[in-house]
């Protein structure tokens, strides 16, 4: 596994109160399985990395930075960097049992209520577990939802507890479709993910041998029909 490298910094727009990203753009694909088959894959994955840029902006303050994340079987890995080491932290392990080093070298055990501790850089309380549906195009199975699909059956805006999230751009690995630009509202804040890199692993496979596929994608922003 290459090393991490932090992207570059995105700008973030205040006066208008909205996140703006640059990014790549990358011509439509074709059909793909059926909506149904593919959400089923999506939820069998056994993990996942993503990396790409990153952008909260709420009404006293901005933040802008790159991120790494890798899920393997719930065991998380999420590297947020600012820029100039204005900021950041390093967060590993699994519900209940994380542990956070931030920008200065000080390290947090936290066993309870991460998303209080993420709220110090995200100003909201980020759901890190929901988040890992999210990202995936998901809805978390644990919480209501409202959701609203487009005609591909992917999902384009989704509502579970007081968070609103719209999912603006599509990408595809490994013939899924993975969201590539998702904005997550949380009352006044807005966190824009921009992802540069997906990579999925498959479950393992029905004769019981074990199964690693690493297929990436580099689709920043893919087109839309």
């Amino acid at each position: 596994m290459g090393r991490f490298r932090p992207g570059r910094p995105i700008p973030v727009l205040l006066a208008t109160g909205t996140l703006f990203l640059t990014g790549c753009t990358l011509p439509p694909r074709g059909p793909g399985p059926s909506p149904a088959h593919s959400f089923r894959r999506l939820e069998a994955i056994r993990g996942f990395e993503i990396s790409g840029e990153l952008g909260v902006v709420d009404r006293h303050r901005g933040f802008s930075g790159s991120f790494y994340w890798r899920d393997q079987r719930g065991r998380n890995l999420l590297v947020v960097t600012a820029p100039l080491g204005s900021g950041g932290f390093r967060l590993s392990g699994h519900p209940g049992h994380w542990r956070l080093v931030t920008s200065r070298g000080r390290t947090l055990s936290v066993r309870h209520c991460l998303r209080c501790v993420l709220a110090h850089w995200f100003a909201v309380p980020v759901p890190i577990q929901s988040l890992g549906y999210w990202v995936r195009g998901l809805p978390d199975p644990g919480i209501p939802a409202r959701e609203i699909r487009d005609s591909h059956g992917r999902l384009r805006h989704l509502a579970q507890e007081d968070w609103h999230l719209l999912f603006e751009h599509y990408g595809q690995v490994a013939g899924l479709p993975v969201p590539t630009s998702l904005i997550l509202r949380y009352r006044s804040a807005r966190i824009h993910l921009l992802v540069d890199r997906w990579t999925v692993w498959r479950p393992a496979r029905k004769d019981g041998h074990r199964s690693q596929d690493r297929p990436r994608a580099f689709a920043r922003r893919a087109a839309e029909r």
